[in-house]
């Protein structure tokens, strides 16, 4: 099972860790988390493999990246949907 982690900047700027790890049953789990906010998705629609742009797309597309201070949210299955294509040889 891969695990992967990185610093990027978001939309405004701020460093934001993602982390990526592909569990057992060929999906994902995948988080952002800045200085004070930490998001974290496990969901049966998250499959594996995924890049680190098909990671961070997740939560800016879906409005779940970490940019309020002070904040946590923690998203399972029934509260958040994603667009993620499955990869293609990348």
């Amino acid at each position: 099972m891969r695990y992967d982690s990185w610093i990027a900047r978001s939309s405004d700027g701020r460093s934001v860790e993602f982390a990526y790890k592909e569990l057992s049953d060929g999906t994902a789990a995948i988080s952002a988390k800045t200085d004070a906010t930490s998001v974290m998705i496990v969901q049966q629609s998250i499959k594996a493999p995924l890049t680190r742009k098909q990671v961070e797309d997740v939560f800016e597309h879906e409005g779940l990246e970490p940019c309020r201070q002070g904040r946590r949210n923690v998203v399972g299955a029934s509260q958040a949907r994603t667009g993620i294509q499955q990869n293609s040889g990348e």
